[in-house]
């Protein structure tokens, strides 16, 4: 059972330190405490951080980051999500465009691959990676591997006969994917010993490329990404459902897709509904893909109206998708859409392509290492400021502890403005994919005046009581655009 919270604060760090991709929890209570990132459980040991407050080093794909006097970011990079705390609701997608550093990348993609007949060592280093649902079940000896013993509990209950056999042909992952950095940083040639006369600028792209996922991450207060990578898909290709719930609070995957090249391709993610079927379940309806299924084509884009048909883009002509799925119309390369990686998704199969100048192309990781992050003109001790906030929030870790609110799974990010006086202005969901734990639900806590049953609410009581202390805060006195994000983790 998840059952901890963190409100993760900006650390106070002098020495260099080795980031991880998350944090590990163990079971117990839900009990509400602050904890610096420096004393968490972690995994993962290739996180990414921003060169423009920190030093950073590589080894054996581990950064090692030593970290600056001062957290303030003037990046003006955001998402599409942006609402007044109490009134927030779960968010499962937000979206952003990047257009310049997409172009930069895609130019040097055409160039890679613009004469198919010339030989060339930069395109060889691409992983074809195959899996089948029930590929790497069994273990060197042909048994069957622990995690896996017992298959009925994949399902739940009692398989079909023939069913597991038919499950462990079905294709999980089809694509051809490598690591950014080796894409756009030119090796040695070891032989010759000559380096490519780009090199130093596509060694520069990709550190800005870094850099300006990261500026994004801050507005939602993660300040790391994971290793990217780039993929690759062309006819067949595919990404069955599946989860990443360990790797981040938000997966992000950039587009370099140009539009036309190929039909499907769309990231698939399961609608909120079906994540809790059961709840409100109307059997006198009957349901298709579109109201089981969002389909988010790879060159979405937020702010457009959207009002098409949908076999326009929907490569599945028999689905009625029309006042159920998500269709967005396409738009050029550069949009980068973050989503909650607990909710099964995949990629729709790509059809009309098996060139690698046409194919779904894009840029995908996780955005990790919630820190506190603080935006524009600050002056003053800034560890005088990490106490103001931790003192505010005190009695919402406390009330957390109590059990006297239900259990809450996910990742809050709140934006707080700043007055010239020092007082908040608004407080602002930013980023929002708390959901009851329905292992610590209630049920009726209670009745009204009218002698109606009172249901817990868990998800909203949490975030009522964050707004009522964070609202309170006060700072010194200053010039206006100041502005914090103060993210909450529910594990």
């Amino acid at each position: 059972m998840r059952n901890h919270f963190f409100f993760v604060s900006s650390l106070y760090l002098s020495l260099p330190r080795l980031f991880s991709a998350f944090q590990v929890v163990g079971p117990g209570n839900q009990n509400a405490r602050w904890t610096p990132l420096t004393t968490c459980a972690t995994i993962g040991q290739n996180a990414l951080r921003s060169t423009k407050s920190t030093t950073t080093t590589t080894e054996d794909d581990m950064v090692i980051e030593e970290s600056s006097e001062t957290l303030t970011i003037s990046s003006s990079a955001s998402f599409d999500y942006s609402t007044s705390l109490p009134e927030s609701e779960y968010t499962q997608v937000l979206v952003s465009e990047l257009p310049t550093i997409a172009q930069e990348i895609r130019k040097i993609w055409d160039e890679r691959f613009q004469d198919p007949r010339q030989p060339n060592q930069q395109r060889f280093s691409w992983d074809p990676w195959y899996v089948q649902v029930g590929d790497g079940r069994k273990n060197t000896n042909g048994k069957e591997s622990r995690d896996e013993e017992n298959d009925d509990n994949r399902f739940g209950q009692r398989p079909v006969e023939g069913e597991m056999d038919a499950t462990n042909r079905q294709i999980q992952y089809s694509l051809k994917r490598t690591t950014t950095s080796t894409f756009l940083q030119n090796k040695k040639n070891e032989e010759k010993s000559i380096v490519d006369d780009n090199q130093n600028d596509n060694d520069d792209l990709y550190q800005r490329l870094v850099d300006t996922l990261i500026d994004l991450g801050t507005s939602v207060g993660l300040t790391a990404i994971s290793p990217p990578w780039i993929s690759l898909y062309t006819e067949g290709d595919t990404q069955n459902f599946h989860t990443d719930a360990p790797h981040g609070p938000l997966a992000f995957v950039l587009s370099l897709c140009q539009k036309g090249d190929f039909v499907g391709g769309e990231t698939m993610l399961f609608q909120p509904r079906m994540l809790d079927y059961w709840r409100g379940f109307d059997g006198r309806q009957g349901l298709e893909c579109g109201s089981i299924v969002r389909y988010v084509h790879p060159m979405y884009r937020a702010k457009s109206v959207f009002c098409v048909d949908p076999h326009s883009l929907c490569p599945h002509s028999h689905c009625q998708c029309v006042l159920s799925v998500r269709f967005i119309p396409p738009t050029p390369l550069g949009r980068c859409i973050a989503f909650d990686p607990r909710v099964p998704h995949g990629v729709n199969r790509v059809h009309g392509t098996q060139d690698p100048r046409k194919g779904r192309i894009v840029i995908h990781g996780w955005f990790n290492e919630p820190e506190t992050c603080w935006f524009g003109p600050w002056e003053g001790d800034r560890d005088l400021r990490m106490e103001i906030v931790d003192n505010a929030l005190s009695p919402l870790v406390q009330t957390l502890g109590t059990g006297d609110i239900g259990r809450v799974v996910g990742y809050l990010a709140v934006r707080l403005e700043i007055d010239e006086d020092g007082y908040v202005e608004e407080v602002q969901a930013v980023c929002d994919t708390l959901q009851t734990d329905w292992d610590d639900f209630r049920g009726i806590i209670g009745y009204d005046e009218a002698d109606n049953p009172v249901m817990e609410d868990a998800v909203s009581d949490v975030k009522l009581t964050a707004y009522e202390a964070l609202k309170k805060l006060s700072f010194e006195s200053g010039t206006s655009g100041r502005a914090l994000v103060v993210p909450f983790l529910f594990e």
